[in-house]
């Protein structure tokens, strides 16, 4: 039975890796607001982001007292991206109460509940809430370091900033995650950090890093550091009406993973392409050191019927990893996210 983790990061120096709440402190006002941002893994091989069957997050007043108790059908929940998970919520309870809140979220997969997470954040005079808001969002991120140390993420061919590039920061031997986040409009991410040197794992569509892992350093403590990636192309498929699928499998800590055999599969029968029948359709590769992998596939609107999905695996010696069902786009190439 498949293992769901919830794992979760906090932007308070003072706390373990949990919930990443932004800002860390804000207004009671009605206007002022906070993210909770977390994302959910599936450890039942290699940890991979998974979405998560139920979800639910309580939050609890300064008092202690239950606020409000809300799941993936309410509209203050969004799932921006697979696996990752926003709640938005107005800071303050209705009489607009100081002090620390705290949030609880728990997940559910196979019928049990599988991981949970607590976060907190600090509620104070409305007064600076408004402004303080907007300068913690710009800068929020994660970690659990004494300083606050900001990354840019660039195009190396523009030098245009990269918005969205997924980043990891691990220790200098590279055997534990220091912190993890989004770049913003801006390529920008701030972490927690002490003065040291970090090994960097960066995902972004269409980009690749020249140096896997880019050495950033941070010392002193609260200096800037710049990674630059390049435009990265997967090359032309053999003829001209089939669609380069492509990706990633890597663990946790951001390093690939080789061997891992990937399949895609269609079922269905009959399965025609240019009149033809194909089926039944498989094809299989396998993933390279840095754990990259690609299929030359038929656009799903060429096949008839043109509603047909491929089901795609992740197989492991010891077992399946991942499975998930799509259609394949009219597109030259398609990064394909888990």
């Amino acid at each position: 039975m498949k293992k769901l983790i919830l794992f979760l990061l906090i932007a308070l120096s003072t706390a373990q890796a949990q919930i990443v709440i932004t800002p860390a402190v804000a207004g009671n006002g009605d206007s002022d607001s906070i993210v909770v941002s977390f994302c959910t893994f599936d450890t039942t091989m290699y940890p991979v982001i998974a979405d998560a069957d139920s979800i639910i997050a309580l939050r609890f007043g300064p008092d202690a007292v239950l606020i409000d108790s809300l799941t993936q059908s309410s509209p203050a929940m969004f799932h921006p991206r697979h696996g990752w998970y926003e709640i938005h919520y107005r800071a303050s309870d209705g009489a607009g109460r100081l002090g620390i809140y705290h949030v609880y979220v728990r997940v559910k997969i196979g019928g049990a509940w599988r991981g949970a997470a607590t976060g907190s954040y600090q509620v104070i005079g409305d007064d600076v809430g408004d402004y303080f808001a907007d300068i913690a969002n710009a800068v929020s991120s994660s970690g659990s370091g004494a300083y606050a140390c900001t990354l840019y993420v660039y195009d190396s061919g523009s030098s245009s900033a990269v918005a969205g590039a997924f980043v990891r920061l691990l220790n200098s031997d590279q055997s534990a995650v220091a912190a993890m986040g989004n770049s913003d409009p801006n390529g920008r991410l701030v972490f927690s950090l002490d003065d040291h040197e970090y090994a960097a794992y960066v995902n972004q569509n269409g980009y690749s890093q020249a140096v896997v892992p880019t050495l950033v350093d941070f010392n002193p403590g609260g200096a800037n550091d710049t990674i630059w990636l390049t435009r990265f192309d997967p090359g032309q498929t053999p003829t001209a009406n089939l669609c380069r699928v492509y990706g990633y499998v890597q663990s946790l800590d951001g390093r690939g993973i080789d061997g891992v055999i990937v399949t895609a599969r269609i079922q269905k029968s009959p399965l025609l392409f240019d009149g033809v029948i194909i089926s039944p359709f498989a094809l299989t590769t396998t993933t390279d050191s840095s754990g990259y992998w690609y299929l030359d596939l038929i656009p799903s609107g060429a096949l008839d019927p043109d509603d047909t999905k491929y089901d795609v695996t992740l197989h492991y010696p010891s077992g399946t990893i991942l499975r998930k069902q799509l259609p394949i786009p009219n597109e030259a190439s398609f990064w394909m996210r888990w």
